[in-house]
């Protein structure tokens, strides 16, 4: 038995000559490269955000008296519904002409179909990134925690070890608790491979269900958008012709009350005399004829003239006296006046058309409202939509996380096996009639091989967590690119609709209408000339790839360098159909209200008309952005610690943050702020942390402006 201790202690000592060996080899080395090893960059990171804003063009012109415009279409349709008619008065917005725009709408729900379905894929790749990214950042969390309780298990079997090596050899082994722990270290297995199953078996069905469950609330939302868009288009429409329908009735009003007023008010004085004189004249030439009659039958009875002549006496005599019996008849009505029946039809036919002015009134209210309420409904139902797939990508991220930890219940299993594997081993020793220091030398070196495997699966996981294939940033920008080719489409083809609606840009009164229902009108056709007072024109120019999306109607913010106090807000009353040949630009009148008296023909003046609004786009602090040779960069960071220029096209400056037009830059990318000067290609950096990072781009709504 002594010689057994005496061997023992002898391989222990071994044991630990070695170990000392190998980590004083393995720390020279170490530090050898430590000391050779080049120093990394510090950098400091911002982040690229998405930030949708309006987007305005930056106008110059002059002030003009403006009392008379001309309303025309921008495209090229059929009428179907006009808003007012000649001496109307009209508010700013009315809608004056409705063109045919079925085509139009069908194109616009085609596009925000493709947008939601460009969305869709764009989203479902960048989920798919995500769980990429979170399945590796999980194993290599399980890899660190696996090396500590490897580690953990090491100190323990030493510390075991130690204590076996110094007690008697007389203590016996103790092959019941041995079996215990083989009993214990099934059981253990038993249940992770039995976690693994349900862990594996719900994170599947997670996932397809909450999958499907994100394509249906896209198709929703997609679905409820069209929706949106048709009751738009019902209602105004409803405004028009509801808005035509009264306006003819109140000229009917207008009409049967002029005519009950000539009834109820008689002849006037002017009537009257003419009456009497046509009386008087009728008497004088019944006189006269008399006179010549007379005369005839004298001369007729002396033999002097013939029969005939006598004959046309007697005809012009009866003549004159029918004559002067209708003008007596006809003086004899203007005094007596209307009779009570005309009046009375007067009446009615007034009172017909105020009851029917009356129910056209009520009918366009609750047609208005119904139709309000059903857009009211529509967009209720894109809100809920929208919510629906924002709880459904929720659920999906949920369910991607979950999946995420089936590697881990796998990792769990192997564990229990090994601990099964080393539980039999020692009974097997116990059984053999080992003593418990051999049982704890047994158990150190396989916690040693233990740590060396957790240590190589920390080595591996690290590895993957930097070189894990990840979805081609290519293909990410490409699904982006086709969002926004989609968000242009919408957008195009939003303004095609509501070029279909023509609208009285400022208020003031019908001059001239020159349209009916049913006419195919084109572009730069007049429809109505409106006379306003009160306004002064702005003359802007607009270049030629800008001014599709100018519309009549469109609101401009006006300054005027000689009135430096106070910002004016006109409208675009209308865009001239022919452009500059020399400097390409169309020339935009803009209606300006001139209340106060202080804007004077001659004026200089700078304009702001939105031209786009709700556009996205990407920005980056400020400080992200190098120029070199007339070219632009941000460095990106990519893993943990390279750093990539990537070149870019910039745009205008928002405070902090800059516009980016082009450059693979996506939105949550981190970019360099401090520190980005001196990176002209890749290479590792570190990133400080214990200040807070630049600034990033502010996320809510705002303005940017056009270059």
């Amino acid at each position: 038995m002594k010689r057994w201790q005496i061997a023992g202690l002898a391989l222990l000592a071994g044991l630990v000559a070695l170990a000392g060996c190998g980590k004083r080899a393995a720390e020279e080395p170490a530090a050898d490269a430590k000391s050779t090893a080049p120093e990394k960059m510090q950098v400091r990171l911002g982040e690229a955000t998405e930030v949708t804003a309006d987007e305005t063009l930056a106008v110059t012109g002059s002030i003009f008296a403006a009392t008379d415009v001309n309303i025309a279409a921008k495209i090229p349709g059929r009428v179907v519904a006009i808003g007012a008619d000649d001496g109307a008065r009209v508010g700013a917005g009315r809608v004056l002409v409705q063109l045919d725009s079925r085509a139009a709408q069908a194109d616009l729900r085609r596009a925000r179909g493709a947008l939601s379905s460009a969305r869709a894929a764009y989203e479902k790749v960048r989920l798919n990134q995500a769980l990429v990214e979170t399945s590796a950042d999980t194993g290599l969390r399980q890899a660190q925690a696996d090396v500590s309780a490897a580690r953990a298990r090491l100190a323990q079997a030493s510390e075991a070890a130690k204590l076996a090596s110094t007690r008697s050899g007389s203590q016996g082994v103790d092959i019941a608790q041995a079996d215990l722990a083989v009993e214990s270290s099934r059981s253990r297995l038993e249940q992770a491979r039995k976690s693994l199953e349900m862990t594996r078996s719900k994170a599947d069905t997670d996932l397809t269900g909450a999958t499907a469950a994100v394509a249906q609330a896209q198709s929703a939302v997609q679905q409820a958008q069209v929706a949106v868009g048709q009751a738009e288009t019902a209602l105004q429409l409803a405004e028009s012709t509801t808005s035509s329908n009264l306006e003819n009735a109140r000229q009917a009003v207008v009409a049967a009350q002029n005519s009950l007023q000539i009834l109820e008010t008689g002849a006037r004085s002017q009537e009257k005399a003419q009456a009497q004189s046509q009386v008087s004249a009728a008497q004088a030439a019944l006189t006269t004829a008399q006179i010549e009659y007379d005369r005839a039958k004298n001369l007729f009875e002396h033999g002097a003239v013939a029969k005939a002549a006598l004959d046309g006496a007697t005809l012009v005599l009866q003549t004159r006296k029918e004559a002067l019996q209708q003008a007596q008849q006809a003086l004899s009505l203007v005094n007596e006046g209307p009779r009570s029946e005309q009046v009375r039809i007067a009446q009615a036919q007034l009172a017909q058309a105020q009851e029917q002015q009356r129910l056209l009134s009520g009918t366009r209210d609750k047609e208005l409202t119904l139709r309000r309420q059903d857009l009211e409904r529509a967009r209720e139902g894109v809100s809920t939509a929208k919510e629906g797939v924002k709880q459904a990508q929720a659920n999906l991220t949920a369910a991607t996380t979950a999946k995420a930890q089936v590697p881990i219940a796998e990792q769990n299993v192997a564990q229990a096996e090994q601990g099964l594997s080393q539980a039999e081993q020692a009974a097997r020793l116990a059984k053999a009639g080992v003593g418990q220091a051999e049982i704890a030398r047994q158990e150190v070196i396989a916690a040693q091989k233990a740590v060396a495997a957790a240590e190589e699966r920390l080595r591996q996981a690290r590895q993957a967590a930097y070189s894990t294939p990840r979805i081609n940033r290519e293909d990410i920008l490409a699904l982006l690119g086709q969002v926004r080719q989609a968000e242009a489409a919408v957008s195009a083809a939003s303004v095609a609709v509501s070029d279909h609606v023509v609208v009285a840009p400022l208020p003031g009164s019908i001059a001239e209408k020159k349209v009916e229902v049913g006419e195919v009108v084109n572009p730069g056709q007049t429809l109505y000339r409106l006379v306003s007072d009160g306004m002064v024109r702005f003359d802007a120019l607009v270049p030629e790839e800008k001014v599709r999306f100018v519309n009549v109607g469109s609101s401009v913010a006006v300054k005027v360098d000689a009135v430096p106090d106070e910002q004016f807000v006109g409208r675009v009353i209308e865009i001239l159909p022919a452009a500059d040949l020399r400097s390409r630009t169309f020339t935009v009148k803009v209606g300006v209200p001139n209340v106060s008296g202080r804007l004077r023909e001659g004026m200089f003046a700078r304009g702001q008309i939105t031209v786009q609004r709700n556009r996205k786009s990407i920005r980056v602090p400020a400080e992200a952005v190098v120029s070199r040779q007339d070219r632009s960069f941000v460095v990106r960071l990519e893993g943990a610690n390279r750093a990539v220029p990537t070149e870019v096209t910039t745009g205008a400056q928002h405070g902090a943050s800059i516009e980016l037009l082009s450059g693979q830059i996506l939105p949550g990318d981190r970019v360099i702020t401090e520190g980005a000067a001196t990176i002209e290609q890749e290479t590792t950096v570190e990133v400080i942390t214990d200040q807070p990072a630049a600034a990033t781009p502010e996320k809510q709504s705002g303005s940017t402006a056009v270059k």
